[in-house]
């Protein structure tokens, strides 16, 4: 792995962002807590600028015009700005870790406001010891888990056949492929915790997690630690957008209906379940 002229390799964490939302569009800036809280985009910037590791922190979005006011908030956040396509979204970052002349970079993205930094930390140190070209987290609940990956790594993609679910999605191709050395940090068997929903895509995700960062005393971060405690002392804050369903175009026919199955049944539609699971069969 490359190394800056400290002899430290130059981690840069990069936060994918746009203003548009399907269901929710200006969540980014949305004050979290609502309605006196600071944008929820700042959350995660803040986490970040605290990593040992982390030297820059860059919001990259697209060209589009609804995102010009992304550029006021990273001024006044202390953050670089980059803006490309609105479609290739690797492109955006293989452009910041070449200016900025990146060793490592986290992918985090601008929906999930809450980054704990110090498993942050833990994870780029073993990704660089390990000199690993992609490490990932699991087993975090929803919303928490995140990517670190080389630059070098992310630079090679330009010179492969890339589809558009490649640069939509950034990290696909080097996850199904075999040129990369890539490590799984897995952090609970338990799916309690992998099954809390702390990502915000329908309002009911901005209130659930606006309700629970008003827990926050004065100076404290949101991280496991801190949801620990709300699951311990309040388990119904965590449960107020468990119904909700998360995209994922990419799974398996059989994985689809096996979650179309579990819904209705957590909905307590136990003959439409039945049903589903006999026309299965």
């Amino acid at each position: 792995m490359a190394v800056g002229q400290s002899g430290k390799p130059v981690v840069g964490a990069i936060i994918q962002a746009r203003m548009k939302s399907e269901r929710l569009p200006g969540k980014i800036v949305m004050p979290l807590p609502h309605p006196f809280g600071k944008p929820l985009l700042s959350w995660i910037v803040a986490s970040a600028q605290r990593s040992t590791f982390v030297s820059a922190v860059t919001i990259a979005t697209s060209t589009g015009a609804e995102n010009d006011i992304l550029e006021s908030l990273s001024v006044k956040l202390g953050v670089n700005l980059f803006r490309g396509s609105e479609n290739d979204v690797l492109s955006r970052y293989t452009s910041v870790s070449r200016v900025q002349k990146l060793d490592v970079v986290i992918r985090l993205t601008a929906d999930n406001p809450i980054v704990d930094t110090r498993i942050l930390d833990e994870v780029i140190e073993r990704h660089i010891r390990n000199k690993n070209d992609y490490t990932h987290t699991t087993g975090l609940p929803m919303g928490m888990n995140f990517e670190v990956v080389s630059a070098p790594a992310l630079l090679s993609l330009e010179k492969e056949t890339l589809t558009s679910a490649d640069q939509e999605h950034v990290t696909l191709f080097i996850r199904n492929s075999s040129k990369f050395k890539k490590e799984e940090v897995f952090f609970f068997k338990d799916e309690q915790w992998s099954s809390l929903r702390l990502t915000v895509d329908y309002p009911s995700d901005f209130a659930a997690l606006s309700l629970i960062f008003a827990q926050l005393q004065p100076g404290e971060f949101p991280g496991l630690e801190f949801i620990g405690k709300i699951k311990d002392i309040s388990p119904w804050m965590l449960e107020v957008n468990n119904a909700n369903i998360q995209k994922n175009p990419n799974i398996s026919y059989e994985v689809e209906l096996a979650q179309a199955k579990a819904i209705l049944q957590k909905l307590e539609f136990y003959r439409a379940a039945q049903k589903l699971g006999d026309d299965k069969t």
